[in-house]
């Protein structure tokens, strides 16, 4: 079968197989500059995640080409 960004081989595919799950995710902005973004993993987009933030109904679109680490809290 022909690999697709759904399948788990790409970041898209296997982050979908977390969706519900607690997660950290780390950006890179820059050169040197981490950020780092914790909540509930709500969906994943083609070039985003979406993220319920910790303690709060709020919601956070965070662009996937930046990331570079994700932690998956099992």
């Amino acid at each position: 079968a022909p690999m697709t960004m759904q399948g788990t081989e790409y970041l898209n595919g296997f982050l979908r197989t977390q969706i519900g799950k607690q997660v950290l995710v780390q950006f890179l902005l820059g050169s040197n500059t981490f950020v780092d973004k914790s909540g509930r993993l709500l969906d994943v987009g083609a070039n985003y995640i979406l993220l319920q933030l910790a303690n709060s109904d709020d919601l956070l679109v965070c662009d996937f080409f930046n990331i570079r680490f994700v932690t998956v809290y099992q």
